[in-house]
């Protein structure tokens, strides 16, 4: 698992092996850099109920391994020890003592809303900004289901359902489950159809022109839940603006714009008068009205070194001023000559400075980063501006 940040640690899954009868494993073909080595215990299975649920029942907690353990031994990604790879390394003293804790059940039942002779369920573990499932499967309707082995966190339990001719998504809903030190019965789940989003795009300020751009796609973004298919959360702008996503089931959504062409950037999107440029987009919470503008700016330079000589291939990092509501690092690499350019960046006061010698990862990390800014280029950049900067390159390490 590699360690990264967006804000928050994330998991990165970059390679993966299994464990023999021994305990052994290998992870080959890995890039220099610091990695998180954890190991997920076997996929849990949904199962048919094997005692009626009482609330509050007594305690029936099971000694089981960790759903997940990190290296050297701990069950928290955030007391993990990082492991630093350099280039053609070999690592052989990376073993790990899996805890052994309580583990317990959550029990549910699905109710479907039509003909659906069965329901898919599954249980994610949030960890850091990741959510990997630990339990998936087929549940009959109606039936008092559980999944055992279940150790102490938060957790998202999802249920689908799917049209049994087309086989594409009918129904889906989301709770929010946490365990303890007992059996939970997460009650009812009851998969909702989904619902159209429509909305329209339109160009204001800045400019006489507010024609709306050709080829534009508007798109809803999962977080921390799969595809589930069926679901319709892409859609083309029309040329009148409006656009309309067919299938959309409840839940939180980030929402992205693409094919802007030069010049255009993503200003604003509401729904209900509420700022959603950054998330969360929520349906059947009404239109969405998104906003472009044609002032978008335009930064080009080179990235050189002490005797101002061209340094390829350095990393160069684009950090807004205002960093709150989801405006996160922008990164470009320069090319072959040390040229780079950024397009379609939002009006604003930046800070952009160039590095070599990085890590896979700490570009995009807002921690690594806040520690390289001494060595910043500052710019303001107003509506429809270019500008063209020289960075000094330096090592991040």
């Amino acid at each position: 698992m590699k360690l990264q940040h967006n804000g928050r640690i994330r998991l990165d899954q970059k390679q993966w092996g299994k464990t023999d009868d021994l305990g052994q494993y290998r992870i080959p073909d890995l890039s220099k850099g610091p990695y998180i080595l954890g190991i997920s215990a076997p996929m849990l299975t949904p199962r048919k109920r094997l005692q009626a649920a009482i609330r509050d029942a007594p305690l029936t907690k099971h000694v089981t391994i960790a759903r997940w353990s990190f290296y050297p031994g701990v069950d928290s990604l955030e007391a993990a020890a990082p492991i630093m790879l350099s280039q053609g390394m070999e690592y052989s003293a990376a073993d790990i003592v899996v805890p052994q804790v309580d583990s317990f059940c959550v029990r549910t039942k699905v109710i479907t809303h039509s003909r659906e002779p069965s329901a898919a369920l599954w249980l994610n573990r949030a960890i850091g900004d990741s959510f990997p499932s630990i339990a998936r499967g087929k549940v009959t309707p109606g039936e008092d289901s559980e999944i055992c082995g279940v150790t102490p966190g938060q957790y998202w339990l999802d249920a689908s359902t799917a049209d049994p001719d087309t086989h594409k998504a009918s129904g889906y809903v989301r709770d929010q489950v946490v365990v303890m030190d007992r059996d939970v019965d997460a009650g009812t789940l009851y998969p909702v159809p989904g619902v159209e989003v429509q909305g329209k795009v339109s160009v204001i300020g800045d400019s006489n022109d507010d024609t709306v751009p050709s080829g534009l796609s508007v798109a809803l973004t999962r977080r921390g839940r799969p595809m589930i298919y069926g679901e319709d959360i892409n859609s083309s702008v029309r040329p009148d603006g409006t656009f309309t996503l067919r299938n959309v089931f409840p839940d939180q959504y980030g929402l992205s714009v693409s094919g802007l062409p030069d010049g255009y950037y993503l200003r604003e999107a509401k729904q209900q008068g509420i700022d959603v440029t950054h998330g969360p987009v929520q349906p059947g919470n009404g239109e969405l009205f998104i906003s472009l503008s044609s002032g978008a700016v335009v930064i080009t330079g080179m990235t050189v070194d002490k005797e101002d000589h061209p340094v390829p291939d350095a990393m160069v990092v684009l950090i807004p001023e205002k960093t709150s509501g989801g405006n996160f690092l922008l990164t470009q690499q320069s090319d072959q000559s040390g040229a780079f350019k950024f397009g379609g960046i939002v009006p604003g006061d930046y800070k952009v400075l160039a590095l070599t010698g990085l890590f896979e990862g700490e570009a995009e990390d807002p921690v690594f980063v806040a520690t390289q800014m001494f060595s910043a280029v500052e710019l303001s950049a107003e509506p429809r501006s270019s500008h063209a900067v020289t960075l000094k390159v330096r090592s991040g390490h």
